[in-house]
């Protein structure tokens, strides 16, 4: 089966953001904790980010890859699954952490 569409992926800025804003509070005792930790958040830090990405299924696989760098892809056993990569692909090409990684651009002509 051959199926191909463009999503987007939300980031959030720190970690006590992204679990209040991403879901990951189990319990009202965890968000009560949270809730106490000073939050110490730059202004951009505390936005989400949307990242666009193309992703197929292929026999039992869930291939994809992020629009801005092409070149890399991932997979994943569910639809989930391959999100959660494609987080982690970002971070480690967002970061630097892969040395030469090439990205899409954009040009604007007159």
């Amino acid at each position: 089966m051959w199926f191909s569409e463009t999503t987007h992926i939300a980031f959030c800025g720190t970690e006590t953001y992204r679990r209040l804003a991403c879901g990951t509070v189990r319990s009202m005792g965890s968000l009560s904790k949270l809730l106490n930790t000073p939050m110490q958040l730059q202004p951009e830090e505390h936005l989400m980010k949307t990242i666009k990405y193309v992703h197929w299924q292929e026999d039992d696989a869930w291939l994809g890859y992020l629009e801005e760098y092409p070149d890399y892809w991932t997979q994943g056993d569910t639809l989930a699954d391959l999100v959660e990569h494609l987080k982690d692909l970002y971070l480690e090409l967002s970061g630097g952490h892969i040395p030469g990684a090439r990205k899409v651009g954009e040009l604007v002509m007159p």
